[in-house]
């Protein structure tokens, strides 16, 4: 798609996209600790599944050599996704804070919870693993 006039490239429409994910969010679907596991645990599947796919991707792409890949990408990715999905149910705990003054004798806590639709850019050089290890965190 091109503007014929300037010969620019037009802007994809993202809107829609944005806003289905913005739904699915808004359903707190995706609040369930299991839910997450879940969505780890098919990164991790997909990289290995994928993994002769990836390899010949990056290597047409960007002329990197299969171990190259494997180690700074793939192995990278499967890693993240294993170990956010083991350490999910620490970071997601309800943990108790020291309760200031004025809010006793009450009891306070710190309860992290998710915030929304996240966008990840990565960089040309590390595809892979700078979009898809940073999916995992988020």
């Amino acid at each position: 798609m091109t503007d014929a006039a300037t010969s620019i490239p037009a802007t994809p429409d993202y809107t829609s996209l944005l806003a289905g994910l913005k739904a699915t969010f808004e359903t707190e679907k995706t609040r369930r600790l299991a839910w997450r596991a879940q969505q780890l645990e098919a990164l991790q599947r997909m990289v290995v599944e994928c993994e002769q796919e990836f390899l010949e991707a990056l290597a047409t792409d960007l002329g990197k050599h299969a171990l190259e890949a494997w180690t700074t990408e793939l192995s990278y990715i499967a890693d993240s996704a294993q170990y956010c999905r083991k350490n999910l149910k620490k970071w997601t705990r309800r943990r108790r804070v020291r309760t200031p003054v004025i809010g006793m004798p009450g009891r306070s806590f710190v309860a992290p919870e998710p915030l929304g639709v996240v966008l990840i850019i990565g960089a040309w050089n590390y595809p892979l693993q700078l979009t898809l290890a940073g999916a995992a965190a988020a």
